[in-house]
């Protein structure tokens, strides 16, 4: 049925892609197909975008081009993009055969690896954090104040990029335990989120240029130049301005973030779990794995015999 559906040329193709994507999304909006629980806005968004890389590259739904498409990303991208890539076409794949357009299940279980088996996430080092941190210090910038809010708020309590794009000024709050964010994430599930002294020392220091702002009665924590709502665009520009040798994207901040908490005992895997956000505990297991740089370098110490 496959063939029949997209049997023509590659123009063709395309265009049958493109009216069966629409429907496609609005299924993704409307249908419950996580558990029963809705996809948030960012994740139906990433799903589209992994589908229409995939149909960039094939014009057919095919079990051959899905093969072809895992061995050309599996040496480009994360295990764990590559997994979440593969969640996306098999959600095509499901909308496919509910609308009765094909009648098998051309994405496998075996096309996802085991996440038990690539190790620690975290593709940075601590002292790669430490000068990513120090170069947003030390750039000139308009909205200097702003982003070192942002992104030391980020790197220490590993919130996800879009969940500081949502955060609003009635979402900070304290008591005499400290300081807390209430962040909205996945699925729009509510969590609270503790903030360390050098989190609080941020943020202070940039509500004081923010509360003398023409936006000051913005509902929102970080603003736009404009006075706008933050977009997950926006953020990524940010991190691009302070890019040097290696680039520090946002979800990098996160990852070494849990892998700090576990390595320096400073949070239970549980607690971990609690403060990120994560759905399933196995997750959060992953930073208790070594980093990689962690290995190489104990590894360097360890000879075996003497040549």
């Amino acid at each position: 049925m496959v063939n029949e559906i997209f049997g023509g040329n590659k123009m063709e193709n395309l265009k049958m892609h493109r009216k069966i994507a629409e429907g496609y999304t609005v299924w993704l909006q409307e249908s419950k197909v996580q558990g029963g629980k809705d996809l948030s806005d960012s994740t139906v968004k990433t799903y589209v975008s992994d589908l229409n890389q995939f149909f960039n590259k094939y014009n057919a739904f095919t079990r051959k081009n899905i093969e072809a498409f895992k061995e050309e990303m599996k040496d480009q991208l994360s295990v764990v993009s590559l997994n979440r890539k593969f969640s996306s076409l098999k959600s095509y794949n499901y909308y496919l055969l509910e609308k009765e357009i094909i009648d098998e299940m051309l994405v496998k279980d075996s096309d996802q690896v085991d996440i038990q088996s690539i190790g620690n996430p975290t593709p940075v080092t601590e002292e790669e954090v430490l000068n990513f941190l120090d170069a947003v210090k030390k750039k000139p910038s308009r909205l200097k104040v702003r982003n070192i809010a942002m992104v030391y708020l980020m790197a220490n309590t590993g919130i996800r990029r879009h969940e500081v794009c949502n955060l609003k000024l009635s979402d900070i709050r304290s008591s005499n335990k400290g300081w807390e964010l209430y962040v909205y994430g996945k699925e729009n599930k509510q969590r609270r989120v503790g903030l360390n002294p050098v989190a609080v020392k941020a943020v202070e220091n940039y509500l004081k240029v923010r509360n003398k702002s023409k936006y000051a009665n913005s509902p929102y924590l970080f603003l736009s130049q404009r006075g706008g709502q933050l977009t997950d665009s926006a953020v990524n520009d940010m991190f691009d301005f302070y890019k040097g040798d290696e680039t520090i994207h946002p979800h990098a901040l996160r990852h070494n973030f849990g892998t700090t908490m576990i390595e320096k005992r400073i949070l239970s895997p549980i607690e971990l779990q609690n403060q990120m956000g994560h759905k399933s505990l196995t997750t959060t297991w992953l930073y208790t794995h070594a980093r990689q740089d962690t290995i190489l370098k104990k590894i360097q110490d360890a000879g075996i015999g003497e040549l």
